[in-house]
């Protein structure tokens, strides 16, 4: 999931650069959820056009618009709402580890509230990542196909 920009070394140099953290010992690496999701809303589709036929840039006003919503729509709708619940269940973790963060606090237990606010981050983070994916609705879909 890495990538990077060009940019000139005097942007470089003068710019902080901020780095998202997405994994955390105890919890499944997220990348293959991504990766997941982008198999789902892309593989099925891409594969269905390709079979019909079709290929990027043919005409879309003709039959492959046709062919389009029949291949595609079904997977991108099938990973815009598993976007969505994995949203609302991060959203229920990061609940909980507020909560315990606070207690553990309340307790005097500095390791352990920060162990818990180091996860909520990586949640969180996780979950703007896919809050974004699902934001964009069609466009990310749209730009990928």
């Amino acid at each position: 999931m890495g990538g990077g920009f060009l940019c000139s070394s005097s942007v470089r140099r003068n710019t902080k650069l901020a780095t998202m953290l997405l994994d955390h010992s105890p919890l499944e690496p997220f990348e293959p959820t991504i990766r997941d999701l982008m198999a789902c809303a892309y593989g099925q589709a891409l594969r269905g056009l390709a079979r019909a036929g079709l290929k990027p840039g043919d005409e879309w006003h003709t039959e492959a618009a046709r062919m389009f919503k029949a291949t595609c729509l079904p997977g991108f709708r099938e990973s815009q709402d598993a976007v969505a619940t994995m949203v609302l269940d991060l959203e229920g973790r990061i609940d909980v580890l507020k909560r315990r963060e606070a207690t553990e606090r309340a307790h005097h237990n500095a390791s352990a509230a920060s162990s818990h606010r180091r996860m909520r981050t990586v949640l969180q983070n996780r979950q703007l990542v896919l809050r974004s994916l699902n934001a964009t609705r069609g466009s990310w879909i749209g730009s990928r196909v």
